[in-house]
């Protein structure tokens, strides 16, 4: 991945490349394109209480997967995290 902008109403952010730099393998896939099954999928929504736009995507490979999670503030602040899913699950 070379570029992460993300179009929130009439905002345009840039995530930082700090922020995804590291990550290899995802999979950025939508609903649609994966047919009813989440794994794989890239997912956005808004949380309810902070108002965050949190982004969710999936990526590895076949020794071992991740999610990683963007959190965007409404300001436009970029806050990242990456969780291991498990070994050899990809």
């Amino acid at each position: 991945m070379k570029l992460f902008v993300v179009r929130w109403g009439e905002r345009i952010i840039n995530v930082p490349r700090k922020c995804f730099r590291d990550c290899y393998g995802l999979s950025l896939y939508t609903a649609a394109e994966t047919k009813n099954n989440s794994f794989g999928r890239t997912e956005a929504m808004i949380h309810r209480q902070s108002g965050e736009l949190v982004i969710v995507s999936n990526g590895g490979c076949g020794v071992g997967g991740y999610r990683a999670v963007w959190r965007i503030k409404p300001d436009g602040t970029v806050k990242d995290s990456v969780e291991g899913t498990g070994y050899g699950e990809f």
